[in-house]
């Protein structure tokens, strides 16, 4: 991230001149911000955003809410039979569908999270939680495959920019 500052805010020749703590110091006050704000969000005081496991165990309740919205399906191992997408009765992603599969994608998305080099966050936290999240997992992997995030080359098809 320093790095992307160094280079937004400083002429090139200049960028490499400005250490990263100069540029940790420019960003403190934002960063305590931020950090204020996110607490607040997410219903936890700043200290306990320390708290990894505390976090991790948010995580997965937050997790789980959604799983619950794909139905209980854990007795039918049939793919075709469960409910393909959060909202049910429905036969195509929604947007609900496309904000927690995005959102999925940069936490534990495998490899880089679509067609550009982007790291998941936390990619070895799909593994440790295989067996609580496994509806989820499963319904993330149908969206990989039907839906994937592209952010390079998006153009209209030809049929929808033709003059008339």
């Amino acid at each position: 991230m320093l790095k992307s500052i160094r280079k937004l805010s400083l002429p090139s020749a200049l960028a490499c001149l400005v250490p990263d703590f100069v540029l940790r110091r420019a960003l403190e006050s934002t960063r305590t911000k931020f950090r204020g704000e996110a607490a607040r969000a997410i219903g936890v005081t700043e200290a306990q955003l320390e708290d990894e496991e505390a976090m991790k165990q948010l995580l997965v309740e937050e997790l789980m809410y959604f799983q619950s919205l794909l139905g209980n399906d854990d007795d039918d191992d049939d793919d075709t039979t469960q409910q393909p997408y959060l909202m049910a009765n429905t036969t195509q992603p929604t947007a609900a569908d496309f904000s927690v599969y995005a959102q999925l994608e940069r936490l534990v998305g495998q490899g880089t999270a679509s067609d550009v080099e982007i790291f998941p966050a936390i990619q070895w936290f799909r593994d440790e939680q295989n067996e609580t999240l496994e509806r989820l997992w499963h319904w993330y992997d149908h969206l990989r495959a039907t839906c994937p995030v592209q952010f390079k080359g998006k153009r209209p098809p030809p049929e929808f920019t033709a003059q008339k």
